[in-house]
């Protein structure tokens, strides 16, 4: 995942995850998060879950690294999701049907007090 740490309450910020495996034929994609209070939320195609069909490069700590188009999951974060500060984890899901049900691993983030 590209961000390690967010705001409490950011709107707009784009969570990317790197599958690693091709996304085109899917069903349903999720993004699953698992807030510090052990909350867990789902994001659907439906909520703005996507896998762009386009290059991307992006900061990974301190490398720069290339996720392929359909290769990886995009979501940007909606009013009222980032709302309890702590660690917190996601992960995304690739459904289709023949049938794939299949869980990434699970990336860890930290949400900060806004200040």
């Amino acid at each position: 995942m590209t961000t390690a740490t967010v705001r409490q309450d950011d709107v707009g910020k784009i969570f990317v995850i790197n599958a690693n495996f091709n996304l085109s034929g899917n069903t349903e994609l999720r993004m699953v998060f698992k807030k510090s209070d052990n909350t867990v939320v789902e994001k659907l195609k439906a909520n703005g879950v996507t896998a762009p069909d386009v290059d991307l490069t992006v900061c990974v700590g301190d490398t720069e690294e290339t996720f392929l188009a359909n290769e990886y999951f995009q979501y940007s974060s909606e009013a009222g999701l980032l709302d309890v500060t702590g660690q917190w984890q996601v992960h995304g899901e690739y459904v289709d049907l023949t049938p794939k049900d299949l869980s990434g691993a699970v990336s860890n983030f930290t949400v900060l007090p806004r200040e």
